[in-house]
């Protein structure tokens, strides 16, 4: 559940300085949705096992999509803990990685940073989606916390630098 005034207005990237409590999966679903929607250029990823619950939801992937598409600057990076779901189930978010490789990439992140069990999203170091756990659908979201966001963005980029593309992931064409 999304908590928020009563007010009909949606969260605005880089605007709105509410930090906004998340307890379901419906929540970050929709605020996931919403800061992708509002990303120009950079939307990073930090997830256990790319929740299908949020990440493979047609909303969510249009806006990754738009996102990809939209200028040449646009980086989508996806740091994957646990592939074994995406592996069996499939995955759209995967798909799209595979059709816009040189705008979305998936890494396996360094196994030492394994134990990191808080999962995160962060757009355009402007804005933040954190969850506490991977497997509980409890934490915060924040449009305009600059500092945090791009606390979480130096995290995610340090994490990456020392990781590698996810082979088992990519379709071999032959």
């Amino acid at each position: 559940m999304v908590e928020k005034d009563r007010s009909t207005t949606e969260p605005v990237l880089g605007k709105s300085t509410e930090i906004i409590p998340l307890r379901d999966a419906e929540g970050f679903r929709r605020i996931s949705r919403l800061m992708a929607e509002q990303a120009t250029r950079q939307l990073d990823i930090f997830t256990y096992d790319l929740d299908t619950r949020v990440y493979d939801k047609k909303p969510f992937l249009k806006a990754v999509k738009a996102l990809a598409l939209s200028t040449g600057n646009a980086r989508i990076r996806i740091l994957l803990q646990n592939n074994e779901r995406v592996q069996k189930e499939g995955h759209r978010l995967v798909d799209l990685a595979r059709k816009l490789p040189s705008r979305i990439e998936i890494r396996r992140h360094n196994p030492e940073f394994i134990d990191h069990g808080e999962n995160f999203m962060v757009v355009d170091a402007t804005g933040y989606v954190r969850r506490r756990q991977h497997n509980q659908y409890e934490g915060e979201a924040d449009f305009n916390d600059r500092r945090k966001a791009e606390s979480y963005r130096d995290l995610f980029s340090a994490i990456w630098e020392c990781s590698e593309p996810d082979s088992e992931l990519r379709i071999i064409g032959i």
